[in-house]
Order: structure tokens, then C-alpha cells, then sequence
């Protein structure tokens, strides 16, 4: 998380949307706690005794949170691969927990807000988000529009667990039919189909390690193929969102 100047923001968080109104969403937040340059303006007053407003706007890599005063505006920007994720929580005064890698900022937001607030994460950062567990029956039923957000979240990745099971069952089960045919085409069939589906998983596997899914053919190199399953096996991917999706543990049905 950065302090965010106008000569470094398109650096930061990439360029903004052309159409910058439907992506902000302003005076709508207080701030709580998480962000040392805002304790520092603040002074040990809060937002409401500071008489600031917070705006949070979409830029193409990121976010960038903004406290404005009369002209003034102090802002911080974090860009989409620091995000762990993102909580809502307390349903009588909703609140939103951002978690990055390093730290948590926590805002609030008045209940007549939700819908307005939930329409901006769930357009530009929907990938985090996720209503605590314990209250999720209580937002369901107080906030009827959540089934509207239904929607399994896209990851064209997979972990390292997923892909030895993959390898795995695949393996196994293209032996077990490859010992009972006899003809020789069909057996050619199998080994293509196995070698197919191994290439796909193995394309998946690079892409939670934000590599081009086309390395998944070093595979075809004898020797050095043995390498390659080793990197795949035992690599970590990458944490939060990359190029190919958000982190596959992430990638689940919140609503």
C-alpha cells in the first residue's frame, strides 16, 4: 500500500476508466483503522470530527482510497495483487474488512448504502469478495438483491493439490483401460486423450504461476520433462489475483 500522488498514480494502479463516475463511489465510507498515513492526517480524530469525506475509485490495476477535506485529497493506493480478500461483516452497521498481504484497512458504511456498495465491489474486485460465514443467512435475508451476485467466480488456475489428483486419476484410470484393449488404434486414442488431458492441467498448473500456458508442452521433452513436473509439483502459485485469475482458493460460490 502506497501513498498515491497525481505524477505516480498511473504508475501505481494503471490508467483510469473512461468513464470515471461509474467507477468511484464516493462519500459513502468511514474510516476505522489499517491506513498509518490517514492515522497520521487525522491526528487521533475521527473521520466525522476531521469533516472529510472517503472516495474509493477503480483504476485499471487497482484501487486507490482517497480522504478529501474541502480541496485537499490524501490518498493511498494498493493495486489488485496485494488483495488477499475482502470481508463484509455486521449486518446492523455493515462493515468492510480489505486484507492485503501486509495489512487490513477497516471502513464502515450506513446499511441504505449496501446495495450502491456492493454494486462497486462486486463490478471491479468481486473475485475478493466473501460475507462472513456466521452472518451470511442474516445478510441473505435482510438483503434479498445478494442472490443477484450468484456466480461462480472465474479462476483458469489450479494449485498444486488439484493437480497431482489430476495426474493422479487421469493416470490411473488411463492404464486401467489401456491393459484391457487390444486393439492397437484404440489404445492410440487413449494415449492421446491422456496426453491431452495431462497438457491441460499442466497449462492450468503454469497459469497459477503466471506462465504462458503454452509452457505446458516442455512436457513432450523426454529428460527434461522430469524438471518441469517438479516445478509444477512443488511450486507455489501465486497469491491473490494474477494474469490468469484470482487464487484458486478463492474461486468459490460466496452468495
Amino acid at each position: 500500500m502506497e501513498r498515491i500522488l497525481k505524477k505516480n498514480r498511473k504508475q501505481i494502479l494503471g490508467k483510469e476508466f473512461f468513464l470515471s463516475d461509474e467507477n468511484s463511489l464516493t462519500a459513502k465510507f468511514n474510516y476505522e483503522k489499517g491506513i498509518s498515513y490517514f492515522d497520521e492526517i487525522l491526528q487521533d480524530k475521527s473521520q466525522k470530527e476531521f469533516k472529510a469525506a472517503l472516495h474509493l475509485y477503480a483504476r485499471k490495476e487497482g484501487v486507490e482510497i482517497q480522504l478529501a477535506k474541502l480541496f485537499k485529497g490524501f490518498s493511498i493506493g494498493f493495486t489488485f495483487n496485494e488483495i488477499q480478500k475482502i470481508v463484509f461483516f455486521d449486518i446492523e452497521q455493515p462493515k468492510i474488512d480489505i486484507l492485503l498481504k501486509n495489512e487490513t484497512i477497516k471502513l464502515s458504511f450506513d446499511k441504505e448504502d449496501f446495495r450502491e456498495v456492493m454494486d462497486f465491489f462486486y463490478k471491479h474486485l468481486y473475485s475478493f469478495i466473501e460475507v462472513n460465514s456466521t452472518e451470511l443467512s442474516k445478510f441473505k435475508a435482510r438483503y434479498p438483491f445478494l442472490k443477484d451476485y450468484k456466480k461462480k467466480f472465474y479462476c483458469a488456475r489450479i494449485g498444486r493439490l488439484d493437480y497431482f489428483l489430476w495426474r493422479s486419476i487421469v493416470g490411473i484410470l488411463g492404464n486401467l483401460i489401456s491393459f484391457s484393449m487390444e486393439n492397437i488404434w484404440v489404445l492410440l486414442i487413449i494415449i492421446l486423450t491422456v496426453a491431452g488431458l495431462n497438457l491441460c492441467a499442466a497449462s492450468l498448473r503454469f497459469q497459477d504461476l503466471n506462465k504462458k500456458p503454452v509452457n505446458a508442452f516442455q512436457l513432450l521433452i523426454p529428460i527434461y520433462n522430469i524438471y518441469i513436473q517438479i516445478i509444477l509439483l512443488f511450486t507455489k502459485g501465486d497469491e491473490g489475483r494474477n494474469e490468469y485469475g484470482v487464487n484458486p482458493s478463492f474461486s468459490q460460490e460466496y452468495f
